[in-house]
């Protein structure tokens, strides 16, 4: 293969690998963007549960004297 044969060949590769690799990226994105709305929903219950669970006493919690 010449050196023009071979360029034609990289020109016409160099696309196909933009696109897969525009493609990959935004998989990834998307799944990521997934995986975090997925652990923000699920920390919801878990707030509200050690919300509702916690003593209100602040000293219980600083360890600080009742007196």
């Amino acid at each position: 293969m010449s050196d023009t044969q071979i360029s034609s060949v990289i020109r016409a590769a160099a696309p196909t690998l933009d696109r897969d690799l525009l493609n990959r990226a935004r998989r990834h994105r998307r799944r990521t963007l997934e995986l975090m709305t997925v652990c923000a929903v699920a920390l919801v219950p878990w707030t509200v549960l050690l919300a509702a669970t916690l003593p209100r006493d602040t000293r219980f919690i600083t360890g600080a004297s009742p007196g």
